[in-house]
């Protein structure tokens, strides 16, 4: 940031464009020394903030701990305030706190946008703007933001995002009544206008300020000396708008006297600014922006006033010498340079060349001493002209070759007939006519050397700027190979840690995931297992065995992620997965597996090989999503009651002769259940469990004869569980054989055939 604006301040002076940027240098200057001042002080909070969040244990105090860490790194050096924010960053995911996630992700962009870091700045500013939006002071926290936002699209010469940005945070900073920030906003989007050479379209948003001022609460104290530090800034802005349109427009005086207005306001009104440094800074710059005015008026109407526009001419050096007073106090070098170089010319208009000497000679010490080179050309240039008048030719002289060597314009016919004319002189007023001829030989030699230094530089900067370009170029193929094989990592590891899965846990990359990260989400598991498998790998070579499971794995895993679903884990012929949406995503991929197998089915028995049949268990309900294990080894898991009782509804799915089964519980949060065909089972006892789980078949993986008959017989199928769980096991088996006869194929009715008689037998012992 304060690079961009070093940059604009050593570039050809331009009052109206850098004034804002040399307040902030100089502001910035000052804060940097009460900074070292206050260092030591510093570090010893730092230490203490430190310890206090190393060994809190409460995860709240432990984020109010590492905020004020933060905020106190962030005077010494918002690039160290970055690592600080990242932990308080994810301490607030671990929170789960919008409020605490928007805080520590505004940092992140504050501090990003400090070190001039825009595209991560827009990132976090962006992320927290979304962690704001349901907070209680949303519409506040988004107004900061969005002011940072637009200053990022303002630096990166995006203007009309910026303007954009800028007149959104206006719009909302009314709706909300925070009237001083719709003005700072206002005074931004007129800085923007007024950097575009658009002063016009800016004076409007400078004099809304008035607007919101009246606006204001009168009785908060605190805004009143916002907007009371606030004002200064922008009449002297108003000034330079208006100042910059007389220059556009000639023959506009009331440009000019308004100008004048605005710049007597800014001094009036920055006596009241709290800060010495602010105030003399502000009314330095007013006085000489007023002695540029007054200095212009005398121009134009030199030749129509009595007094040849003397007047003005004295008024002008009185503004001069205010600005000089001021710029004395504060220290600032570059504003003296301007004002005793305006001083100078002044007296030479007035006829005083050596009271004007006596300026440019202070200008030009000062203008050395900060290597300030453009205005140096131009003192000299004054000089040169001032000599002459005072009819000392030999200091015209030096003084005009002095400028010329400072000029990249060393081939200006001009300039070469003025030293020729000098040289002329100063050969009759002091050397022989020898000495002059070899002045001018000398004068041409070192023409000639600065010719060809200039070409030396312009060579050198040549070479730099093509290894900054390679340097550049580097660093980018470098950073993109990065980011790719980054990416490459990413892929690889979602085939072992699904992306879904890092998500669910509020990660975006599997470098972000720290040991214990975790958060608890109410899912649907589905637990899939093939019967028999035992029997088949004992008949099997361990390459057919993994042959079969691979091909079974490539069969059934895409279906689940194409229906929403994580799978957690693979478990050898069986599979685990995760659903977050619906439990009906978990049944429509069961019944898609099912049509799956049963056409691989097909592919098996043409190689004489035994099919399978796989029993699917559904079940909804609490679980926690994490990360386990130690320093050195980690794993994603799962941890729920949940996970048990899925595995145990799929684990009685063979006992039951069913395919699908699912709980209650899951079949309640399915909302478009008259598109699928279920048909209650009864409560069941499962292993582990106090109590009894109850239970439904879908069966539209049923031929379409099967499907048909076990819905027209619902009706007596729960008649024959009413007769079992009344002990009437006769009637119960006689309702069960009767749904059996009309389908033979209905293994689940076989299975209460059987159990009805079972217990007959047991009753009747008993």
């Amino acid at each position: 940031m304060y690079y961009i604006v070093l940059k604009k301040l050593f570039c050809k002076v331009d009052l109206h464009t850098t004034i804002n940027n040399r307040l902030v240098l100089s502001l910035f200057a000052l804060c940097m020394s009460g900074l070292m001042i206050n260092l030591y002080g510093q570090s010893e909070i730092i230490d203490s903030l430190r310890n206090l969040a190393n060994i809190e244990t409460d995860d709240s105090l432990k984020f109010k701990h590492l905020y004020s860490l933060v905020r106190e790194v962030e005077k010494t050096s918002p690039g160290n305030a970055i690592e600080v924010s990242r932990e308080l960053y994810s301490l607030a995911i671990k929170r789960n706190d919008l409020k605490n996630l928007g805080q520590a992700a505004q940092l992140l962009g504050r501090f990003f946008l400090a070190t001039d870091q825009n595209d991560s700045a827009l990132h976090y500013l962006f992320l927290s703007n979304d962690h704001f939006s349901t907070t209680a002071d949303s519409l506040s926290q988004l107004i900061r933001n969005n002011s940072n936002i637009a200053l990022i699209y303002q630096r990166t010469n995006q203007y009309e995002q910026a303007a954009e940005m800028y007149i959104s945070v206006i719009e909302k900073a009314i709706a909300s009544e925070n009237f001083y920030s719709a003005a700072v906003a206002s005074v931004n989007q007129a800085s923007l206008l007024m950097a575009q050479e658009l002063d016009e379209r800016a004076i409007p948003y400078l004099l809304s300020v008035y607007d919101y001022y009246e606006l204001a609460d009168r009785t908060n104290t605190a805004v009143m000396n916002r907007f009371k530090n606030l004002m200064p800034n922008v009449y002297i802005n108003l000034g330079q708008a208006y100042q910059v349109l007389s220059e556009k427009n000639a023959g506009m005086a009331d440009y000019q006297d308004t100008a004048i207005i605005y710049f007597e306001k800014t001094i009036e009104e920055a006596k009241n600014i709290n800060n010495a440094f602010n105030s003399a800074y502000l009314s330095s710059y007013a006085y000489n922006s007023l002695g540029n005015l007054r200095k212009a008026q005398a121009d134009q109407g030199a030749s129509q006033s009595m007094d040849g526009g003397r007047t003005l001419y004295r008024d002008a050096a009185k503004q001069y010498i205010m600005a000089l007073e001021g710029f004395e106090a504060i220290n600032d070098k570059r504003g003296f340079v301007f004002t005793s170089n305006n001083l100078g010319n002044i007296y030479s208009k007035l006829n005083e060349p050596q009271r004007a000497l006596q300026y440019y000679q202070k200008a030009l010490a000062y203008a050395e001493e900060i290597q300030f080179i453009e205005e140096q050309q131009a003192i000299y240039n004054n000089l040169a002209d001032n000599y002459k008048i005072l009819g000392d030719y030999e200091s015209a002289f030096f003084s005009l070759k002095r400028h010329v060597i400072l000029n990249d314009s060393l081939k200006n016919a001009e300039r070469n007939a003025t030293l020729q004319e000098l040289d002329t002189r100063y050969k009759t007023a002091e050397k022989d006519k020898e000495i002059a001829e070899l002045a001018l030989l000398n004068a041409e030699k070192e023409r000639k050397q600065q010719q060809q230094l200039i070409y030396f530089l312009v060579g050198i900067g040549t070479l730099i700027f093509v290894g900054a370009l390679s340097w550049s170029r580097y660093r980018y193929l470098a950073q993109k190979k990065k980011a790719l094989y980054e990416k490459e990592i990413n892929t690889a590891m979602s085939r072992f840690v699904p992306q879904e899965f890092l998500s669910a846990i509020g990660r975006d990359h599997i470098l972000d995931v720290q040991l214990g990260d975790n958060r608890e989400n109410n899912v649907t598991i589905l637990f899939t297992d093939i019967r028999g498998y035992t029997t088949r790998t004992e008949s099997s070579t361990p390459a057919q065995i993994f042959q079969f499971v691979k091909e079974y794995m490539g069969m059934v895993g895409p279906i689940i992620r194409k229906n929403n679903g994580i799978i957690n884990q693979y478990l050898g012929d069986g599979i685990m997965a995760i659903f977050q949406h619906s439990p009906e995503d978990a049944l429509k991929a069961c019944i898609e597996m099912q049509a799956e197998i049963n056409n691989y089915n097909h592919n098996l028995l043409e190689r004489n090989e035994t099919p399978i049949k796989v029993g699917m268990g559904i079940h909804s309900g609490p679980l926690i999503m994490g990360i386990i294990g130690d320093e050195t080894r980690r794993d994603a898991t799962v941890i729920s009651d949940s996970v048990n009782t899925s595995a145990r509804i799929e684990s009685i799915t063979k006992e039951y002769g069913a395919d699908i089964l699912l709980s209650l519980e899951a079949l309640n949060k399915i909302e478009n259940r008259h598109q699928f065909h279920f048909r209650c089972l009864g409560k069941a006892s499962v292993k582990g469990k106090d109590t009894q789980i109850e239970l439904y078949e879908c069966y539209d993986i049923d031929p379409p004869e099967s499907i048909m008959s076990k819905s027209e017989s619902r009706k007596e199928f729960d008649k024959g569980l009413e007769a079992l769980n009344q002990q009437d096991y006769h009637n119960a088996r006689h309702i069960f054989l009767e749904i059996l006869g009309r389908n033979p194929h209905d293994r689940v009715a076989q299975h209460f055939i059987d159990v009805a008689e079972i217990q007959s037998k047991n009753h009747v012992l008993t």
